[in-house]
């Protein structure tokens, strides 16, 4: 039997290397729920909360940030990988989405029960019983971040009520994950920079996503895009990690200065 066009988007998806997973189809058992419940559900989410301070050491704050950051990667990356390298979005309404719990608080893959996507009329499956097809990648990216904040909304809120964390630091921390993806992924392609402007298309429409930063750095004919967060993770408090290269709280100058090291081991 041949697969589905959306499976085989999904299989681009390497865990192991993008640190996000998406699976098609039905999930049982472990700490899959769906994310109709974990978005509505104040215990689940106060649950989530308590596990990442005690794994990670972190403060309240530090765990709301986590916990809606983990939502936008966890469900979020997988879609931002499967457009990037086919041009395929999986529908992320939360009626659709199971997303697993981790011990640390986190959500490390997400499921979709539906073979639903979104594709481009170039693309040789637009004629697909499942496809949506769509004009072009402005409007993909369009039908992809109104789905995924169709969860990832009532999770901020639902968060931020609990922990009366600002929506700056919730939405924030989303959008700097989520540009992240488009940047990582994107190296996967022969442009890489090109991303970058996807990247800020897509996180400039979501509550305080213009904060998120990019510049391009060139070195020995290669060029490649940065970010600089809207918010720090809080790594650097963590001796083994330090400051992140595209921590906000280092001067741009220090922020380049990193970029090309990392450029110079690509």
């Amino acid at each position: 039997m041949s697969r589905s066009p959306l499976s085989e988007a999904l299989r681009l998806v390497e865990p192991e290397r993008h640190y996000f997973g998406m699976r098609l189809g039905a999930v049982e058992g472990g700490e899959w729920v769906a994310a109709t419940t974990l978005v509505s559900d104040g215990g689940l989410v106060g649950r989530q909360l308590e596990r990442a301070q005690d794994r990670w050491g972190l403060r309240r704050r530090e765990a709301a940030a986590y916990l809606v950051g983990s939502y936008a990667w966890g469900v979020g990356g997988p879609a931002v990988a499967t457009y990037v390298l086919a041009r395929r979005v999986p529908d992320l309404s939360p009626e659709n989405v199971r997303v697993r719990l981790d011990e640390g608080g986190g959500i490390p893959e997400a499921a979709v029960s539906d073979e639903r996507f979104a594709a481009l009329a170039s693309d040789p499956a637009a004629g697909h019983p499942d496809a949506v097809t769509v004009a072009g990648e402005e409007e993909l990216l369009g039908w992809m971040r109104e789905r995924l904040l169709a969860g990832l909304e009532p999770l901020a809120d639902l968060v931020g009520a609990i922990t009366r964390v600002g929506a700056r630091t919730l939405w924030g921390r989303a959008a700097d994950l989520l540009a992240q993806s488009f940047l990582m992924v994107g190296g996967d392609t022969p442009d890489q920079v090109r991303y970058m402007q996807d990247a800020r298309a897509f996180v400039s429409d979501l509550p305080f996503g213009e904060r998120v930063g990019f510049f391009v750095v060139e070195s020995a004919g290669r060029r490649r895009a940065f970010m600089r967060r809207s918010v720090c993770c809080q790594a650097y408090k963590n001796p083994e990690y330090g400051y992140c290269s595209s921590c906000p709280v280092l001067s741009q100058e220090e922020r380049e200065r990193r970029a090309a090291e990392e450029l110079a081991k690509v």
